[in-house]
């Protein structure tokens, strides 16, 4: 009786929480969900961190600190018991976090999946740089924007056909709300013929993955990247 069995899971989607097994788990015992807050949500979080030290930041502050542990909660706890020990109480400079803080972020293809949703050029391209950094495989990172590319053409499709986009959306297995928000999104911002095009650059990406055409890979993914969000102006 004095035995307790802690299991503990990556976030999970909709589909595994359906499953016999997690159902099984969830019967016989207590589920705690302790999700990393998403990347929108992170300035917020270290805004609550610092409070709690007696120690306040401007939002650009904040968001250089996000952009610098995102996907790394515990660096993040660290960096910030840094400042803590650094400064005093009180409201602290972007140039006093900028000479503290590290750059300690863990990138994934979720992160830049999102961000080409949501139509965020800056963000993809430090993604990019960060997981090229950091060793991931090429074709990985493609695959990635090459099956977000996908399921745009196919909802995109569907539509032009008559279907209402929620029917798409569940033809697609898309059943996160934060995702399902991001590609209404940019469904809204993007034309069929962008959708198109996009395609055709990810096959292109793909020859040059297999040396079958000449590029920078990296360079190339940027690309695609840029003319999937929204132009400055």
């Amino acid at each position: 009786d004095d035995v307790i069995t802690l299991i503990t899971l990556p976030e999970l989607d909709w589909a595994t929480r359906k499953t016999a097994w997690f159902a099984a788990l969830e019967k016989q015992g207590v589920v705690v969900e302790c999700n990393a807050p998403p990347r929108e949500h992170l300035p917020r979080w270290i805004a609550m961190r610092l409070a709690a030290q007696q120690q306040d930041a401007a939002e650009e502050a904040l968001a250089f600190i996000a952009d610098h542990v995102e996907g790394n909660l515990l660096a993040a706890h660290q960096e910030l018991q840094k400042l803590a020990l650094l400064y005093p109480p009180g409201s602290l400079t972007l140039d006093q976090i900028r000479d503290a803080v590290l750059d300690v972020a863990r990138y994934s293809v979720e992160h830049l999946r999102m961000a080409l949703l949501e139509g965020n050029a800056a963000r993809c391209a430090r993604l990019l740089e960060g997981l090229e950094g950091e060793g991931t495989a090429a074709p990985l990172v493609l695959w990635t924007l090459a099956n977000e590319v996908r399921t745009l053409a196919r909802i995109q499709s569907a539509q032009h056909q008559g279907q209402p986009v929620s029917a798409a959306m569940k033809a697609e297995r898309l059943f996160d709300d934060r995702r399902r928000n991001a590609v209404q999104k940019a469904l809204k911002r993007l034309q069929p013929g962008a959708v198109r095009a996009a395609l055709a650059h990810a096959a292109r990406i793909d020859r040059i993955i297999k040396g079958l055409a000449p590029g920078d890979v990296w360079d190339e993914c940027l690309r695609l990247s840029l003319r999937l969000c929204p132009k400055a102006g």
